[in-house]
């Protein structure tokens, strides 16, 4: 387990039209939620091609109302025009609630487009340490006074040791210092691969998370759900995976917020950790949620 204090990790700030939130810290784990993304949601895809939006709107309030505290707003969908849905989307979104969003998209002509468009301060999702994209992205990120969201991949790929992602991390870092953007408006993500596909990806990236805690002391995030695609059970290997990123220091997951197994783990892995002072928030999750 990394030896990181809660207190030594920086703090990333967003917000929509409500108040701030807060990102790595003290603050209390961050639920990203997950479920505006058209892959494989057949629904959603019609809806947002035909630039009707209710049936996002509808994702959005179930999320919030189940402790989403980001939305993350995906429209990446073929015949998707990214670059003009995603900021519509984002508008009709904040008219409607308050919460921050993360605006995800791998285009970044779309993500310009939506920042454009936002009210308050955005978590860009994402960026990688490919340079192009990672100026590009900085920039972005300072001109709105956001957060961005960094994979630990390059024009390479995804490294497959430990080693190799903290050389990207430490680059995405100083890249961010030359345009004057602090760590703490950067939240790393370790990057999370199916152990379908690779069995040891999920040791590979729990061994990165605790080292970015450690050496760098910033903001984290992770996709878990990644770590079950093609496998059996994937509820138990999420909530798995999920837990043991808690432990490590994890700051916020990109999630399902409707699923209660993956809260329970939140709460109780943050207690077990010692990232819950005097149990007070596992005890107000018990109270809100089981009785």
């Amino acid at each position: 387990m990394t030896a990181q204090n809660d207190s030594d990790i920086s703090t990333a700030f967003v917000s929509g039209k409500g108040s701030p939130l807060s990102i790595g810290g003290r603050s209390e784990f961050v639920i990203i939620g997950e479920r505006i993304n058209p892959t494989n949601k057949k629904g959603l895809t019609k809806s947002i091609l035909e630039r009707d939006f209710d049936v996002a709107l509808r994702h959005a309030r179930k999320q919030i109302d189940s402790g989403a505290a980001v939305i993350d707003v995906n429209v990446g969908a073929a015949g998707v025009s990214e670059k003009d849905i995603l900021p519509a989307l984002v508008a009709c979104l904040q008219e409607h609630v308050d919460v921050p969003l993360s605006l995800d998209s791998a285009s970044a002509e779309a993500l310009e487009a939506a920042a454009s468009v936002y009210v308050g301060k955005p978590l860009i999702n994402s960026t990688t340490g490919e340079l192009g994209r990672l100026r590009r992205l900085l920039e972005l990120t300072k001109s709105c006074d956001g957060a961005l969201i960094a994979l630990l991949m390059d024009e390479k790929g995804i490294p497959d040791d430990v080693d190799g992602r903290l050389r990207i991390a430490d680059r995405i870092l100083n890249e961010a210092s030359k345009v004057g953007l602090s760590m703490a408006n950067i939240v790393i993500d370790c990057v999370v691969m199916s152990v379908g596909a690779l069995p040891m990806s999920g040791r590979t990236t729990l061994l990165t998370l605790g080292a970015v805690v450690e050496k760098f002391g910033v903001a984290t995030v992770l996709g878990v759900s990644n770590i079950s695609h093609g496998m059996p059970s994937r509820d138990v290997l999420n909530r798995s995976m999920l837990s043991i990123a808690v432990f490590e220091g994890l700051s916020s997951a990109i999630m399902d917020p409707l699923d209660e197994g993956m809260k329970d783990a939140i709460a109780s892995c943050r207690l077990l950790g010692g990232r819950d002072e005097m149990a007070m928030d596992y005890v107000t999750y018990c109270r809100r949620t089981k009785s």
